[in-house]
């Protein structure tokens, strides 16, 4: 099963690596390979969404979470750089992530 990534970073994680040997290919072949879901703040046309992104072979977007506009905008805030003009993603901060939990606690019921 995969696993939940805390802190993911994309604009640190997802910039091209240099590779300067085999061990730096095969060390990017093996992270290509592990399956994990992470949550991402998407910025487009000034407009924020909280999505859950599933990364293990192609990335794909799993589906947008209904979070609270202040959590989305302060984490954009709190990136260098970030502003809700300049499209992009953005690492959820921790403050997403425990209302994430709670939101998902409160619609346990509505899961098959």
């Amino acid at each position: 099963m995969p696993l939940m990534r805390r802190g993911f970073d994309p604009e640190k994680e997802m910039a091209p690596r240099p590779i300067t040997c085999q061990a730096d290919l095969d060390a990017i072949k093996a992270e290509q390979t592990q399956e994990y879901y992470f949550l991402i703040v998407d910025v487009w046309n000034c407009q924020a969404r909280l999505v859950l992104f599933h990364q293990g072979g192609e990335p794909y977007t799993v589906g947008d979470i209904p979070a609270p506009k202040d959590l989305l905008t302060e984490a954009i805030y709190r990136t260098p750089c970030g502003t809700i003009n300049r499209s992009g993603w953005y690492p959820a901060t921790p403050e997403i992530e425990a209302w994430v939990k709670d939101w998902a606690n409160e619609e346990a019921p509505c899961k098959p």
